[in-house]
């Protein structure tokens, strides 16, 4: 957010809207270089800058006599004006009518107004969701590549990404980083994070698209359905680190059944710092939304061949 005018306009330094936390960088950060303002920006969801001296991707601008020439300067710089506040004009400089057609005038008290301008401008910036298909694994207790058990007429790992991406999201699969094939359509994301299981894959994600919210999903899942992703997308929180399903009764989120946020890779890295690499951990140590749901098979993870066996048998029984 850039902002242009009086240079006393007085912030706070963080500031708490509707659970998003929004960043003075004018008056009060101060970095010793462009990556401590980056890493340290990880955290907010939105940055109120002076636009004297940075640009940003949205302007608000208040209009100001004294400020003429000094708006002037920055004209090139004024590509998605939310909002203009009086400062002491009721209207724009005539120069600037090409620029802010259709723009609202808002009185300097109105914060009420200014606060809803703001809520558009977070709320035009959600980051995308991806959808992941955590298939990697060495299914060491299962004895062979449990990603490629055909449950219902395919590998799962396809019938997962299948579902996400009939959920309208651009779907990935993750593989450990020696794979070398193509899993029909879908793109094919290798751990460069390796030995960390699906905390690596999602690391991974991270860093292949560092600006989307990752719907991570476990391939041994065979009891998982279409209206729990649907309900993951429909009750994300966008402001928190993650949205996790939580089986009721059961006293931890499910890693993989969570969307994770853009912040959620800071997180992680935090947590790896200190020699922790469970995603569960993360999780439950963090600002997160719960969705709780009461379907335990839901969750029920296939891991050896006796799980398998009864999954099976589950299966079967229903398609009578």
């Amino acid at each position: 957010m850039v902002v242009t005018g009086d240079h006393s306009v007085q912030t706070e330094k963080y500031m708490i809207r509707d659970g998003h936390c929004i960043m003075d960088m004018g008056r009060h950060a101060i970095f010793k270089n462009s990556f401590d303002r980056k890493i340290h920006a990880q955290s907010f969801d939105l940055a109120l800058i002076n636009g004297n001296h940075y640009q940003g991707t949205h302007q608000i601008i208040f209009l100001q006599e004294k400020k003429e020439n000094s708006l002037k300067k920055r004209l090139d710089q004024l590509t998605n004006v939310m909002a203009l506040v009086s400062v002491d004009m009721e209207e724009p400089f005539d120069w600037l009518h090409d620029k802010v057609q259709g723009i609202p005038v808002l009185k300097m008290d109105d914060r009420t107004s200014l606060i809803e301008v703001i809520r558009k401008v977070v709320k035009m910036d959600i980051p995308l969701v991806h959808g992941l298909v955590i298939s990697g694994g060495k299914s060491q207790r299962m004895g062979f590549d449990k990603s490629q058990i055909n449950y219902f007429g395919v590998p799962h790992e396809l019938y997962v990404a299948d579902m996400l991406r009939s959920s309208g999201i651009e779907t990935y699969i993750s593989k450990d980083h020696k794979f070398n094939d193509k899993i029909s359509e879908y793109p094919v994301i290798r751990d460069e994070l390796i030995g960390f299981g699906p905390f690596g894959a999602l690391m991974t994600a991270f860093q292949m698209h560092r600006n989307v919210a990752w719907l991570a999903i476990g391939c041994d899942m065979p009891f998982l359905t279409r209206d729990v992703i649907h309900l993951l997308l429909k009750e994300r929180d966008p402001r928190k680190v993650a949205t996790s399903i939580k089986i009721k009764d059961n006293e931890f989120m499910e890693p993989l059944l969570t969307i994770y946020e853009p912040k959620a890779c800071e997180r992680l890295l935090q947590f790896m710092s200190l020699g922790y690499s469970c995603p569960r951990k993360m999780l439950i140590n963090s600002d997160c939304k719960v969705i709780e749901i009461e379907d335990r098979e839901v969750a029920l993870n296939v891991n050896t061949p006796d799980d398998l066996k009864k999954a099976k048998t589950i299966i079967s029984g229903r398609s009578v």
